[in-house]
């Protein structure tokens, strides 16, 4: 095969960065391909394609896959996560993979300490095709608790689990999940699956397969936490699913530890001086400090955080809402904001017109004011409050430092 060099033509790899650069902001591609490639071979990813999309798109995950191969990303496939491999379907599959040259490997797994044996394959930039020999319950839990994968990608034909439309999916008061075209958002099984579990959004196929995610999540969890999450994607959709925060299935994760706090001496303010400025990328003033919370919300591993300050009109203000980059694609800005709504019914705070999280914001308020400086948005207030609340919010200092 021809070089760049000899050919004068760019690389499949930049191809694919370039076409990741489309379909989300520039930063996104590259802090989750530097994040993928600092971790092992094989456990960037647990990829589970189904027996529909191994019968009818089995080329197109073979194309992914060498899309991703490019990158010098290797993720692991896996065959029997919850079944019997069907062998033509796993002809199908790797008689794809050959056609768009990926070279791949089948490991056959009596149990999941087995999956060692995808060194060799991973070694020799192999792609693992790995097949469990047994249709043993919780096979794959046990594997997921042994690799512990940054992402287990469920590939699906339809994609995404609950309604396949933009919309807001009310489960109680103020407990509200985001969908769109390619279904739910994110689930934080938490919070959020006895609702979704009772309530008619979800097909019988879909809530069979939150129970088996959370039963994979459960094995890997050590103290309560698991960093691994899980996504329902459609094959055509997994670059996304992968390089951009918002993705482009639906992202499902044990659930995140959120600690309110009523001062600064409750909490490390160090770390919280830290996430500001890696979630603004500029530090906050010294005369931030000096006002007093009404109270704020932190994750426990300091990635997210919402801080309210006393508003005008007995209402509250949301001061920051700020989260890590890394933790932005997890669903973690939908629990901070569920654990704050549940104790504050009634808020307002503004966002600069260009800050990415706008559209969130505006599936979540009541209304918007915007300037040329500013958007304020509100919930849960009067109507005749509002032109004060507006006022209030335009007239308040600004914390970041230039």
């Amino acid at each position: 095969m021809a070089s760049d060099t000899e050919t004068g033509r760019p690389s499949v790899g930049h191809a694919v960065l370039k076409f990741l650069r489309s379909v989300g902001r520039p930063a996104e591609a590259e802090l989750y391909l530097s994040l993928f490639r600092s971790l092992p071979r094989g456990r960037f990813a647990l990829l589970l394609p189904t027996d529909a999309v191994l019968y009818e798109s089995s080329g197109t995950v073979a194309e992914q896959l060498a899309f991703l191969q490019e990158l010098g990303l290797y993720p692991s496939v896996v065959l029997g996560a919850e079944g019997v491999v069907d062998p033509v379907l796993e002809g199908y599959l790797m008689s794809a993979l050959a056609d768009a040259g990926v070279a791949a490997e089948v490991v056959p797994l009596a149990s999941a300490d087995d999956w060692l044996g995808a060194d060799r394959v991973l070694a020799e930039s192999h792609v693992p095709v790995l097949r469990f020999e047994h249709a043993r319950e919780g096979r794959l839990a046990a594997l997921a608790g042994v690799m512990k994968p940054r992402k287990i990608i469920v590939l699906r034909n339809e994609g995404g689990l609950g309604p396949h439309e933009p919309g807001r999916l009310e489960l109680s008061p103020g407990h509200v999940l985001l969908t769109r075209q390619s279904g739910i958002f994110a689930v934080n099984l938490r919070s959020d699956l006895a609702a979704l579990a009772q309530g008619p959004s979800l097909t019988a196929d879909d809530r069979q397969w939150l129970v088996r995610a959370e039963r994979w999540l459960e094995a890997g969890a050590t103290g309560g936490l698991n960093a691994t999450t899980v996504s329902f994607a459609s094959p055509l959709s997994l670059l996304r699913e992968l390089f951009t925060v918002r993705g482009e299935g639906t992202l499902v994760k044990l659930g995140s530890v959120i600690v309110r706090c009523s001062s600064y001496a409750e909490a490390d303010r160090a770390r919280i001086e830290q996430l500001l400025m890696e979630s603004f990328e500029r530090p906050v003033t010294r005369a931030f400090w000096e006002r007093t919370p009404a109270r704020f919300y932190v994750e426990q591993a300091y990635r997210g955080m919402a801080l309210l300050e006393l508003g005008a009109e007995g209402t509250t203000y949301l001061s920051k809402f700020a989260v890590l980059p890394f933790a932005r694609g997890e669903g973690l800005g939908q629990d901070l904001w569920w654990e704050m709504r549940k104790d504050t019914p009634a808020l307002y705070w503004r966002s600069r017109p260009d800050n990415p999280i706008n559209g969130f914001y505006l599936s979540a308020c009541d209304g918007v004011h915007k300037t040329q400086d500013w958007h304020v948005y509100w919930c849960g207030v009067p109507p005749e409050v509002v032109p004060e609340l507006v006022r209030d919010a335009l007239g308040r200092p600004v914390d970041l430092k230039p």
